[in-house]
């Protein structure tokens, strides 16, 4: 997982003392880690968000050591220059060039008519290890319209709390038609429709990771016998979640799991 190149730059930065001690002893600051998509080491300004939660939160100051990542897999140790009203400057002290886990793992899950419940997926799908999220448009989608401000918040908060290097992808609501034309790799489709041929889901994973994964997960009331069809015309492969029935995020979460389980 990305998080550990992460956590390790942590590690070597407290075992190298570079940290100023805290007021009542000698034990090492923990190196705090922010996000940051616009920042630039030759600038050095931290976003305001970030700069609030290191000063007003966290109650960093000069001198002390973060890592900024900019969620495209650069990791930047620094140095808290000067504080300003709104933004801390920052002396950026090394780069480091995290690259993206193997294979890339896409959800394509259809968005729910409780909004908390995919909102939860999202959390935790970032939280585990999905690349890409896209909000599948299929026949029995009740809620197409989604918040995708309030999404992309999610993502980069849990991106941030999961110390993740590269911050997921969130698409576009694509029309499932669209989505089976055009998705390359591994590619599943989990249903429950017992008229067609499935397999349970480890089955249909190869011993060598795939340059890239996609799994399709239906709405409340499944895909249509039609899209299953069409699903398997497009040489999605289809699978089973095990004996029980899932809610539609359980087995988005069920599925990031396994995938990330075998082969990160």
């Amino acid at each position: 997982m990305t998080s550990n190149e992460i956590v390790l730059l942590q590690t070597t930065i407290i075992k190298n003392k570079k940290y100023p001690e805290t007021k009542n002893s000698s034990l090492p600051l923990p190196v705090h880690y922010f996000l940051d998509t616009e920042f630039i080491p030759a600038t050095g300004l931290l976003c305001e968000e970030e700069s609030h939660h290191a000063t007003r939160a966290l109650r960093l100051g000069v001198n002390d050591h973060i890592l900024v990542g900019n969620g495209r897999g650069q990791i930047f140790e620094c140095t808290i220059a000067d504080q300003g009203k709104k933004n801390l400057l920052l002396t950026t002290l090394t780069e480091s060039d995290i690259p993206a886990a193997h294979p890339a793992i896409s959800i394509a899950i259809a968005p729910l008519k409780n909004a908390s419940r995919l909102e939860w997926f999202v959390e935790k799908a970032t939280e585990m290890g999905a690349d890409t999220i896209i909000p599948l448009l299929t026949h029995r989608t009740e809620r197409p319209k989604l918040n995708a401000e309030r999404m992309h918040r999610l993502i980069r908060s849990a991106t941030k709390q999961s110390n993740r290097a590269w911050m997921p992808q969130l698409d576009l609501p694509t029309n499932f038609n669209d989505l089976i034309i055009d998705t390359k790799g591994l590619k599943i489709i989990a249903h429950c429709d017992s008229n067609f041929s499935r397999k349970p889901l480890r089955q249909c994973l190869p011993s060598k990771p795939p340059e890239s994964a996609t799994i399709l997960i239906g709405p409340e009331g499944d895909f249509t016998p039609a899209e299953i069809k069409s699903g398997y015309e497009a040489g999605f492969e289809g699978c089973e979640l095990g004996p029980n029935r899932l809610r539609t995020e359980t087995a988005g979460i069920f599925c990031v799991s396994l995938l990330t389980g075998i082969y990160r």
